[in-house]
């Protein structure tokens, strides 16, 4: 756990104030809000959204949710997601280092070396009551200003209520 750095949350404050929703396959039914999207090596899937806010303080926001130190890594992927009714998050289907930025709610942080596992607990009835460990994934609850990583050998993903918010920021390292 590490803490959400203020620049990330007053980016998620003006996205979800000033922009419409999208959709996002990896968020189906929730409010997505793309701002950077680099596959490295194909030019054409870069993506640098034109929000004004995001024009004028990406550089800071980018660099504040940099890696740093002897294994830097690019970042290929920063998306505003806000929960919906109906709304859930898929694990991401390849093992890259992830992060979510948790803005507001307390959404549930799940990890597991196992995709299949990962997607076999998208709906966990009561966390308290359900035996994490013997389905071999790791539940952690979450708090508002924190931002929970998984290493590039695990998959992760968070359990979004209506309303919660989250900054997702995925990293190409390969």
């Amino acid at each position: 756990m590490v803490k959400a750095p203020h620049s990330v949350i007053n980016l998620a404050h003006e996205v979800v104030e000033w922009m419409d929703g999208q959709r996002d396959t990896q968020f189906p039914f929730c409010d997505t809000y793309l701002m950077w999207n680099y596959i490295p090596h194909i030019d054409l899937e870069t993506y640098n959204c034109t929000l004004p806010y995001w024009r004028k303080h990406h550089n800071t926001i980018m660099e504040d949710i940099s890696t740093t130190g002897q294994f830097r890594e690019t970042i290929a992927r920063i998306s505003v997601i806000k929960g919906t009714e109906k709304g859930i998050c898929l694990p991401y289907p390849m093992t890259y280092r992830e992060c979510y930025y948790i803005i507001k709610g307390t959404p549930a942080s799940i990890i597991s070396k196992s995709y299949k596992r990962l997607v076999s607990v998208l709906d966990v009835p009561d966390y308290k009551l359900f035996d994490f460990p013997s389905r071999g994934v790791h539940y952690t609850p979450t708090e508002e200003g924190a931002g929970y990583s998984s290493g590039n050998l695990w998959y992760q993903n968070v359990h979004l209520t209506e309303g919660d918010i989250v900054v997702y920021v995925r990293y190409h390292d390969k």
